[in-house]
């Protein structure tokens, strides 16, 4: 049965015998905006990445994505243009 947290857990990819070679990933969803996904999301990258952890982090919000506005970067291009073939990379430039 599937309680509330169900959704939080961690889960390893990967099959049982290759137990140091799992990757963990977090997922932040809420149906509402507003609720801190992007702030807790950044926070925690920022916080594994000062424990020397590799972090990927993506803000798949198609339509009001703004982790670029908490980094102080600006998109040149979007993963929208970059699925549709539009581009073959994304880039950023510093706004400082």
């Amino acid at each position: 049965m599937k309680d509330q947290a169900e959704n939080l857990r961690l889960y390893y990819i990967g099959n049982d015998n290759s137990c140091h070679q799992y990757k963990k990933i977090f997922s932040f969803t809420s149906g509402k905006g507003g609720t801190g996904k992007t702030f807790l999301a950044l926070n925690i990258a920022y916080a594994l990445a000062r424990l020397q952890k590799r972090v990927l982090l993506i803000d798949l919000d198609f339509n009001l994505a703004n982790l670029h506005l908490l980094l102080n970067v600006n998109p040149l291009s979007t993963l929208n243009e970059f699925f549709l073939g539009k581009k073959n990379n994304i880039r950023y430039y510093n706004k400082s």
